[in-house]
Formats: C-alpha cells, structure tokens, sequence
C-alpha cells in the first residue's frame, strides 16, 4: 500500500484492493547511500527511518524527504506508530506516538490527546533508567531492550512486559527469569527472546499458539485474553541464532539456515505448505488453524535474516535474494507480482 510510505518519491506502480496505489514488486527508495539499517512503522504517517553509517537516524514524515532524528545510533527499530535507537552510549531514545508509555520516559498522554508532529512523532526522548543497551525492539504500544548484563527490560502496554503484570509501564520493568538474552522481538501482545543457549522463550498472549509451548490457554489472563505474564520454554528448539513475532505467529531462524514457525495457520501463515493445523487454537469465537509448538517451514535452509509484519514473513537467503510468505498479499506484501496468498515461500522478484 502506497501514501507515500513506500519511500519511492511517487505513488505505486499498480492498482491494488480498493483502488489503492501500490506495487506487487521492490522498487528502490529515494534514500541516502550512506544508510546502514531501515525500520519502518506500521502506520505510513509515522516514518520510515533510516541509520546512516555515521550514527545519525533520519525519518520519512513526508513522503520522501528524510529529517534527522536523532544522533550517534547504533541500532534503530520501529513497530506500532512508534520507534526507538539504541546509542553508542547504551541509551534508548524513542519518539512516535505515547498513550501507553512506549516511549519509556515516564509520561503517558491520555487516550485521544493529540500528538502535534513536533512534539512527539518527531521528536526523540530518552528511555528512563537504561544506560547499558544493546538492543532494542519495538511492538505495538511496546517496546524491550536487552542490557549488556543479559537482562531485558521492556516498557509500554502491560499485555507483554514479561514482569509477571498486566498493566502497562513508562518506565522500563524487568522481564522475570532471563539472564542470557542474544535477541529479542515483540508485536506488542507477544514477546520472544533467544538465549545465548539458542533457547527461545515466550511472554503474552496465548490464544493463537504464540507462545509455542504446546497450549493455547497460557496460566494466567490478561483483560480477558489467555496469556503468560511470565516467559515459558518455546518446544523443540535450543539452536535458535534469531527470532521474528508477526500479528498472529512466531518464527525462528535455526543455527542450520532452517526456520521454524508456531502460532496461527490461517491461508498457510506457517509456511508449512498447509493451510491446515496441525492443531485448533480457541480464538474467540471460533477456532483456528494453528501449530502450537514449532513447525518447519517448507523449502528454507540457508537463512540469514527473517522478519515479520501482520501476517506476513519474509527471509534473506545466505545464496542471495529473498523469499515471503502469508496471507496478507492484498497490497503486493509478498513482492512476488501477485496479489495471492502463500503457504510456501515465495521468491521476492529482482533481489
């Protein structure tokens, strides 16, 4: 989909649901050489950012002219209306939108206050209390940091802090019972760390199998939902070198190349080359397709990087090119030329 978000200096190539621009393929971004890292939120509105190699993070608030952030980053995430740097110094900044504390300073803006541009989407604030990060991911309303010491902290909407709570936070809390995480990623519902065991552990919302130790009905509840305010062991795995969580699964890139996925199977979200099970998960109202310990995804062995958006998964092959898979393809998201739906991943045409 195309309001300018994707970064090209137009509209899209194509016509896509609804009549709207967009393209069923890459296209180059107007964007700096220079630039190392790229995060995009998940509403246009709110940017894509950009690392540049000398530290400085520059934003699309403006459908293709980029403004500096912030300065002396070393690595940048975005998700939700939100984003947040990690600096050389071990500080977190983060600016975007702030209604549960996302942006970690210890301020939340009331339900429906407005966010003038300049005063949060494009303005930088530092995270309260941490001095020692390494990285940082951002979900929906959320957002987690691991410390030099292993620790995690996160901050936000309290549905997947992991501080055994259920209410948000601005200011960072300690997630319990991690004391080795190599890398962490969140939606803002579910939260998952690798260890530096190659151990995956899960944190948050439980209904669709997300939390990959084999039920769907977590320990705990949270406004309602089933969920684990606690990290619990993901089955089946202890080679994981990077984990991904989309809206409805859970990936992991093993030490092999090989992923796996747990969670929701709608239209073959897995990559299993099925759109059925192996289990139900009891949505409400209804039941759904879903695995709720890791699957293998079909045809995938030499990964180098995965990532997720809604329901939709993509990897970096270690041969070149790239590959995506799920059932948002309405807008071109799988970059195949199509506008269907994948079980199986699918070649990205021209990378």
């Amino acid at each position: 989909m195309n309001r300018g978000a994707l970064g090209v200096g137009a509209l899209g190539t194509e016509e896509c649901v609804d009549e709207v621009s967009c393209t069923r393929k890459p296209l180059p971004i107007l964007a700096p050489t220079e630039a190392q890292e790229i995060s995009a939120t998940d509403e246009p509105v709110e940017g894509t950012c950009l690392r540049m190699d000398i530290g400085t993070v520059e934003c699309d608030f403006d459908a293709g002219r980029f403004e500096p952030v912030t300065s002396n980053a070393v690595q940048i995430d975005s998700g939700g209306a939100d984003s947040c740097a990690v600096l050389s110094t071990g500080n977190i900044e983060c600016w975007g939108r702030d209604e549960s504390g996302q942006r970690g300073n210890g301020v939340i803006e009331p339900p429906g206050s407005p966010c003038p541009v300049q005063s949060c989407m494009q303005k930088a604030t530092r995270v309260s209390g941490i001095t020692n990060a390494t990285q940082v991911a951002v979900g929906d309303d959320m957002a987690c940091a691991i410390l030099s010491t292993g620790h995690i902290d996160c901050w936000g909407n309290g549905l997947a802090l992991g501080d055994g709570d259920t209410e948000p936070s601005a200011t960072p809390v300690e997630v319990q019972g991690i004391t080795e995480a190599a890398q962490v990623a969140t939606n803002g519902t579910d939260t998952c760390a690798v260890l530096s065991s190659g151990k995956v552990m899960c944190w948050g919302d439980a209904e669709w199998g997300t939390l990959g130790d084999g039920a769907d009905t977590g320990s705990d509840l949270c406004h309602g939902v089933a969920c684990s305010t606690t990290p619990v062991l993901v089955h089946g795995i202890d080679d994981a070198r990077q984990v991904t969580v989309g809206g409805f699964t859970v990936c992991a890139v093993r030490h092999a190349g090989d992923v796996n996925c747990w969670g929701a199977n709608n239209n073959g979200m897995l990559a299993s080359g099925s759109n059925e099970g192996p289990e139900l998960c009891a949505v409400k109202p209804a039941h759904i397709s879903c695995a709720q310990t890791p699957v293998s995804v079909s045809a995938l062995g030499d990964v180098s990087d995965i990532d997720s958006s809604g329901s939709t998964t993509c990897v970096t092959l270690i041969s070149s090119g790239a590959e995506c898979w799920g059932w948002a393809n309405f807008y071109g998201e799988l970059g195949d030329g199509t506008d269907e739906p994948s079980s199986l991943p699918r070649e990205v045409i021209g990378l």
